[in-house]
């Protein structure tokens, strides 16, 4: 990457209200936010997300929150490109917004990617809002 390296395409994923409290739908396995932006070889995507959510029982609930990516031409070709893991206590200060940021790369060919991100708990949660969930193609060339 270089200084001169260009912002070729924005997407993104926002919660209508985007607000805490605005949402009030249960963890599972699922996927709360999806985009889909074209990418060419050498390029970078920068993907940045938050999530509102909240603990609601059996003490500390764990929270873990994936990005994954599939290529359009492939079929159900999926990819955990990004993981990470949140915490709170149920009966202690149980909100929290979570935030994440990844760099994707290594494209090998001219693709429509599709990226969704991806919310599991270990014990009872909630997803309370704000979700924000956005990804940057930048031509590295």
């Amino acid at each position: 990457m270089s200084n001169q390296d260009k912002l070729q395409e924005f997407r993104f994923f926002e919660a209508v209200p985007n607000t805490s409290g605005g949402i009030a739908s249960p963890v599972g396995s699922d996927t709360l936010a999806t985009f889909a932006i074209h990418v060419d070889p050498g390029d970078v995507v920068a993907l940045v997300g938050n999530v509102g959510w909240q603990a609601d029982a059996g003490g500390n609930v764990e929270l873990i929150v994936s990005i994954n990516r599939s290529f359009f031409s492939f079929g159900p070709n999926i990819t955990t490109v990004f993981q990470a893991r949140d915490s709170a206590d149920s009966d202690e200060d149980n909100k929290r917004v979570t935030s994440l940021s990844h760099v994707d790369s290594g494209f090998a060919t001219k693709e429509l990617v599709t990226y969704n991100l991806v919310i599991t708990s270990n014990n009872p949660a909630t997803i309370i809002g704000p979700i924000t969930f956005f990804g940057e193609k930048i031509s590295t060339s």
